[in-house]
């Protein structure tokens, strides 16, 4: 074999086409996750304990207070039949109510109204409607001092953490027998790296509130921010103990782990989860990733063939791990159940090159134009080769004579040359 067609070898092996980036697989990394990001489902999501609480009871003084006041008995009862809407969970019906209102009347308790208008947009998940609408509020006389707590929830959400802090200074000091205050606070803090003082937070809210599991997530997190792997990994596994743990509780706390470059902790975490979510695709993806990082390639692919039964999206994703894994053979048969015509017969190309199986890759060119996938250069060079290797030299020319990309045109060249000299010498030994 001329050193052409050995390079060429270690080409095909080296480039996959089925991938644009040959070096990485990563279409399934941005399934995961999510949840995954990152700690994202612990230092982003809503502080449902603390603000359900409070605002249960703030709508249950909003309640008793429109009892207790009645100017006007038409408004009062507006404001009243939203507050009960609100505490049912009728939040369209409650929005409605409210927009009945006309706020020009002199009656009317602005403070009040803000507060339930807030309220809404907490639950329903509009921050910054939420967050104006409660800034109203605490601008007006006689509110409730808890509504800053709304506040500071609001801005939370928005990603306006100083502005969430500065808000609880003004939340009343019974905000602070809640454990969510702390919480928010302690990530509020963790947000702004403020690691030092959202550690204190976080101390003096799992000392006073051992039940809320929060303090004890972002002390994991906070652990792993200071590079303390070990004291983290303990920690982190008896928090995930715990039968209440959701897979998104694992999720997270394995994302953060394998972010400090720890796959191999974070694949021990996520084995656990498995055994509760056995078929959770998210779990699959993330210990698939964590085992491709730790180079242990085959057992990935394994991990990401089973997320595929759920996302068949994923199946060449799966091909591609088991290709590198030095499997061919099952990575054709999850290539054969492939729906994306176009990903399936491009990375079928390069499995048939790779195992050698020259002549069925060359009769491919009709049908990888039909899929107009031979504006992909890569692609004419895989045709060409394969036909040079089953010695029909006219057509692996036609092929190579359309390649203009620079990193293959070298290539292709060579190989040119190589047939040319076939052609004068036929019984030389390195021509098919």
């Amino acid at each position: 074999m001329t050193p052409y067609r050995r390079n060429d070898q270690k080409f095909f092996k080296r480039t996959s086409l089925t991938l644009e980036t040959p070096r990485m697989c990563p279409s399934f990394f941005n399934h995961v996750t999510p949840a995954q990001s990152k700690a994202r489902c612990f230092l982003g999501a809503p502080l449902r304990y603390g603000v359900l609480l409070c605002l249960f009871f703030q709508i249950t003084s909003l309640h008793q207070k429109a009892h207790a006041k009645t100017p006007s008995k038409n408004q009062v009862d507006r404001l009243a039949l939203a507050a009960l809407l609100i505490k049912d969970g009728h939040f369209d019906r409650a929005d409605a109510v409210l927009s009945e209102i006309d706020l020009r009347q002199k009656n009317v308790s602005l403070a009040r109204y803000y507060s339930l208008r807030g309220a809404i947009g907490l639950h329903t998940k509009a921050y910054v409607k939420a967050a104006l609408y409660l800034r109203k509020a605490v601008e007006q006389k006689g509110v409730d001092p808890m509504v800053w707590l709304f506040l500071a929830q609001a801005r939370f959400q928005l990603g306006r953490y100083a502005k969430a802090l500065e808000a609880l200074q003004h939340a009343p000091p019974q905000a602070f027998n809640l454990g969510g205050t702390l919480l928010l606070q302690a990530q509020s803090l963790w947000k702004l790296k403020r690691f030092h003082a959202a550690y204190q937070a976080i101390e003096q809210g799992s000392k006073r509130f051992s039940k809320e599991d929060g303090f004890l997530r972002l002390k994991v997190l906070w652990l792993l921010e200071k590079n303390l792997i070990e004291q983290a990994h303990v920690l982190g596994w008896h928090y995930l103990q715990a039968p209440r743990r959701s897979a998104e509780d694992h999720l997270g706390l394995a994302e953060a782990m394998r972010r400090r470059k720890q796959p191999s902790y974070a694949a021990l975490w996520l084995e656990q989860a498995l055994l509760r979510f056995p078929s959770h695709p998210q779990i699959l993806m993330l210990l698939a990733r964590c085992y491709l990082e730790n180079r242990k390639t085959l057992t990935a692919a394994i991990f990401l063939e089973r997320a595929a039964q759920k996302d068949r999206k994923l199946l060449v994703e799966a091909a591609e791990l088991y290709r590198r894994a030095g499997q061919p053979w099952k990575a054709l048969y999850l290539n054969a159940q492939v729906a994306d015509q176009k990903a399936k017969i491009k990375q079928r190309l390069g499995l048939l090159i790779e195992m050698k199986r020259y002549e069925e890759a060359a009769v491919m060119g009709s049908r990888l134009s039909r899929l107009d996938l031979l504006e992909d250069q890569r692609v004419l060079y895989a045709l060409g080769f394969a036909a040079f290797q089953i010695g029909r030299y006219k057509t692996a020319h036609s092929w190579l004579a359309q390649i203009t990309d620079p990193s293959l045109f070298q290539r292709s060249i060579a190989l040119r040359k190589t047939m040319q000299s076939c052609l004068k010498e036929q019984e030389a030994w390195w021509c098919p």
